[in-house]
């Protein structure tokens, strides 16, 4: 039985991790959900899914094929009925993870997201034993984050929201006069993180023009404390640094596990 989670922990990064750099590779054709059920065709083999409490059961139609679960769905997914995933592949290798999506757009009874054109990519650090404290090393050393678009209505206090989904929802509120802490309109985000120095630039509406946000920081994984630090050294647009603002929207989204303490950001994987 194949096992594979979509990945979270890196800063802005939407999805929940525990995976590790083992031989692992699917290619998702097409995947069409309608709750509780749905049909899909990965590494070239027609699916029938199975929506299981948190998780997604991909059962082949064809004898001798092995059966996939997607276990602790992603907080994307997880508040959508129904949903549609368009060409997508995720990977693991000895020395790279990596998740593509060309599109995965979905709503549910107070949520909607569309996205298009997701990358997010990480190389193995070598650091620790353990397969998930070498993931989360590994993607907070060396990774890259890029996505076209990225539009989402989950809110960030739910139960299953991801600290990736915190931050950007705080990025996202910004500029906005009326703010939603359910809200997320970025798009053409491309970050790098290169020996955890953070830094690139994303999108957003600002004043009715979309303008070009640019970021720079730096990202380290403390295994003692199992805590990912995030310190931004500045966030601006043009000459306008607006870091005040964003941690101003970070603190609304505090919790015991996501603690904010200018200019760091302390998510502890353990809380």
């Amino acid at each position: 039985m194949n096992r594979m989670i979509l990945i979270s922990v890196f800063v802005l990064s939407m999805f929940h991790t525990h995976a590790e750099f083992s031989m692992v590779n699917h290619i998702i054709d097409e995947i069409r959900f309608n709750s509780p059920n749905g049909v899909g065709r990965v590494n070239g083999i027609s699916f029938d899914i199975e929506h299981d409490q948190d998780k997604l059961i991909f059962t082949p139609q064809i004898a001798g094929a092995d059966e996939i679960i997607w276990d602790n769905m992603p907080a994307l997914l997880s508040e959508l009925d129904e949903f549609v995933i368009q060409s997508a592949q995720i990977s693991s290798m000895p020395n790279e993870a990596k998740i593509s999506v060309n599109l995965l757009r979905g709503s549910g009874a107070d949520s909607e997201v569309h996205i298009e054109d997701f990358l997010f990519s990480c190389l193995n650090s070598m650091n620790y034993e353990d397969p998930y404290e070498e993931m989360i090393d590994s993607c907070t050393t060396n990774s890259r984050l890029e996505w076209d678009k990225f539009e989402s209505s989950i809110p960030a206090t739910a139960a299953n929201s991801t600290q990736g989904l915190k931050i950007a929802q705080a990025a996202s509120n910004l500029f906005q006069t009326n703010k939603a802490l359910d809200q997320i309109n970025i798009s053409n985000v491309k970050l790098r993180i290169e020996e955890n120095r953070l830094g690139g630039f994303f999108r957003m509406p600002v004043k009715g023009k979309v303008r070009k946000i640019d970021v720079k920081g730096n990202v380290k994984y403390d295994g003692n404390q199992k805590m990912v630090r995030v310190k931004f050294d500045w966030i601006k647009y043009f000459f306008v640094t607006v870091t005040d603002d964003f941690f101003k929207e970070l603190e609304q989204l505090e919790s015991p596990s996501f603690v904010v303490q200018k200019p760091y950001i302390y998510i502890y994987l353990d809380k």
